[in-house]
């Protein structure tokens, strides 16, 4: 078991660059590209063809790390987290920002969502850490909304924007360090279940090995039995990513 203090850069810092492959990983990353070439003629054709420009050999190295290079395992969990970006095409939305006159149907409306979400600082990106790593802050106290669907949204956007703002730091880092500030957190304004699993499938499945630290700070004792509800649904590697504040010590 880790210590309080001890941080193993190549699991809470950055993973294993293309270049830096054994013959096994990079055999491993050719079958699944291959297999992802096989479903554009397969079930999946339409799925695959739609986030042509998602599907880099750097993010499916995440995703097979994330299922220990197992294919058989990584293939599916890279198709189910395309779905999730057909319906919130967040890498996108940075594109369209970047436009200088972005039409009504491209970005005007995400826009004005993210505007209202960015509103009280409930997720930020303020800058990054001493390892390099971008930290993104959370605090359920400030959340300003019950639109499940802008939420998660959200929050895939400040995730891309976090993994961005890493790329061009010229730095090595590309795990991000999270803050939950749950100081305000209680039954009475805990988020459904429904949006609780899929906060746990972006950091898991559709932002594979982004999450380099989560560090959960001034918990009221409720967090825990919220926490261990939620326990059986959480990837055991994202698990053993998340700290208490209070104890410095990984969460149960």
């Amino acid at each position: 078991m880790m210590n309080a203090y001890e941080l193993i850069p190549e699991i809470h810092v950055s993973g294993p660059r293309i270049d830096e492959l054994s013959s096994s990983q990079r055999a491993a990353l050719d079958d699944l590209v291959e297999n992802l070439r096989e479903e554009e003629n397969g079930g999946s054709a339409a799925l695959v063809a739609a986030n042509a420009d998602y599907i880099e050999k750097s993010v499916l190295v995440r995703h097979l790390i994330a299922r220990d290079w197992d294919v058989g395992k990584a293939r599916p969990m890279v198709l189910e987290a395309l779905e999730w970006r057909s319906r919130r095409p967040v890498h996108r939305w940075f594109a369209l920002s970047n436009q200088s006159v972005p039409s009504a149907s491209d970005f005007r409306l995400e826009a004005a969502m993210l505007r209202k979400h960015a509103s009280t600082g409930k997720i930020r990106v303020p800058g990054l850490d001493a390892h390099g790593r971008a930290v993104i802050v959370m605090d359920s106290s400030k959340e300003n909304s019950c639109d499940d669907e802008g939420c998660m949204a959200f929050l895939g956007w400040n995730m891309t924007l976090a993994l961005r703002a890493m790329a061009q730091s010229g730095q090595v880092a590309d795990k991000f360090l999270l803050f939950m500030h749950m100081a305000e957190f209680s039954f009475f304004n805990q988020p459904s279940f429904s949006v609780s699993k899929e906060t746990l499938k972006i950091l898991s499945t559709v932002f594979p090995e982004t999450l380099g630290t989560c560090v959960i700070m001034d918990a009221p004792v409720y967090f825990a039995t919220f926490f261990n509800l939620l326990a059986p649904f959480i990837d055991p590697k994202t698990k053993s990513k998340a700290w208490n504040e209070a104890c410095m010590e990984p969460m149960p």
